[in-house]
C-alpha cells in the first residue's frame, strides 16, 4: 500500500503546522540578572511581604492608583443600566421614574372624563 505524494505532503504540512505551534527556542531570551552562584534572583515584587508593612502598604497603594486609574478609563454606565441591589439611589431612581411613568396626569383625566 503505497501512499500517494498527496497524503505524504498534507503529513509533512501538519509536521511543519504542528511544530511551529511550539517554541524550540527560535526567539532569543532577554538576558536575566544571575547571581555568582548562577541562580536567577528574583523580582522584589514577587517576593513576599510577610512582616513588611512598608512593602505592603506600598502594594495596597500601588493597587488602589491602578484601579483608579481604570476606572477613569471607563466611559460612565447610565442610571437605567447599573446594577442597582445594594444601591440604594439607582433604586429610588428608578422607582421614581416607574411611578412618573404610570402617574396620570391633569390632561389625561380631562380627556377621559369630560364632565
Amino acid at each position: 500500500c503505497d501512499p500517494s505524494p498527496r497524503v505524504i505532503m498534507k503529513l509533512i504540512l501538519l509536521f511543519f503546522a504542528s511544530a511551529s505551534a511550539f517554541s524550540f527556542g527560535g526567539a532569543s531570551k532577554k538576558a536575566s540578572k544571575t547571581s555568582s552562584d548562577g541562580t536567577v534572583v528574583t523580582p522584589d515584587r514577587w517576593k513576599p511581604a510577610f512582616g513588611d508593612f512598608g512593602a505592603l502598604a506600598a502594594r495596597q497603594e500601588a493597587r488602589g492608583m491602578k484601579i483608579a486609574a481604570e476606572k477613569e478609563a471607563l466611559v460612565p454606565t447610565p442610571l437605567k443600566f447599573q446594577f442597582a441591589f445594594g444601591n440604594p439611589g439607582a433604586l429610588k431612581a428608578r422607582q421614581a421614574e416607574r411611578l412618573a411613568k404610570w402617574e396620570w396626569s391633569d390632561s389625561f383625566i380631562a380627556r377621559a372624563r369630560p364632565d
